[in-house]
């Protein structure tokens, strides 16, 4: 899983997903549709706010579909934007 600071999440991801931050509280979150642009590939992950331990994730294909594919380790950075 990807871990998002809180601030990130609050600023970045939530107001523009459908149903917002309840959405996300959901035990299966919501599916958000992220493209890599490097790679111009479209990959569907869930977003999910743990409210017990207090996380921002983007979970399930997350792994395979970036980490795997890209060779991340971690400490590596990425970058996330929104469409204009």
């Amino acid at each position: 899983r990807l871990l998002l600071k809180k601030e990130v999440a609050q600023k970045f991801i939530i107001p523009f997903l459908l149903g917002g931050a309840e959405a996300a509280q959901t035990k299966q979150g919501i599916q958000v549709q992220v493209r890599d642009v490097d790679t111009d590939t479209l990959h569907s992950l869930v977003f999910k706010i743990w409210i017990s331990a207090k996380m921002h994730t983007f979970t399930k294909r997350w792994a395979k579909d970036f980490v795997q594919r890209r060779n991340l380790k971690k400490g590596d950075q990425i970058g996330l934007r929104r469409p204009i």
